[in-house]
């Protein structure tokens, strides 16, 4: 696991590097709007890798072992296991100094606008990436990233050489 992360953690610096000679070069060569917004939107990536908290979701039909499965992950047992519904709201789990718990509950009105809140900014989401895949080629994502690496690899070659 250690190992892993190691890696991730060199990925990311990577990466950063590379948004990091982007953003030096780019007075100098220009770049559409277009292809700034997509190199923008993968620093945006890179930020929430950065992140120390991040939320993963488990669904599953009535006692299918949601919570079991969790605790198993967790290697403890935080959530309730039995059959009959015991986590059947959202419930969050977060590393804390002191080993504690919180619940806290919405009510019916405060859950609807946060509902509607949420499934506008998922619509709003879709609507834009239909509208850029609309007008894009089948299979030009794959050009675009194959042309990134292609500068990445380029530009780490040109790194080392100056290094040397």
């Amino acid at each position: 696991m250690a190992m892993l992360h190691e890696q991730s953690q060199l990925t990311i610096k990577q990466f950063n590097k590379f948004f990091e000679i982007y953003t030096n070069v780019l007075p100098y060569v220009g770049m559409e709007d277009s292809k700034k917004a997509i190199i923008e939107k993968k620093q945006g990536w890179i930020q929430k890798l950065q992140q120390t908290e991040f939320p993963v979701a488990f669904l599953g039909s009535y006692s299918a072992g949601k919570s079991t499965i969790i605790n198993g992950i967790l290697g403890r047992e935080i959530l309730p296991e039995a059959n009959e519904s015991t986590t059947a709201f959202p419930t969050i789990v977060k590393k804390g100094d002191k080993e504690q718990g919180f619940i806290h509950f919405m009510s019916d009105q405060a859950r609807m606008e946060l509902w509607d809140s949420f499934v506008s900014e998922i619509s709003t989401k879709i609507s834009k990436d239909l509208k850029r895949q609309k007008n894009e080629l089948p299979g030009a994502h794959l050009q675009r990233i194959k042309a990134a690496v292609e500068a990445y690899e380029k530009t780490m070659k040109l790194l080392l050489i100056n290094k040397s």
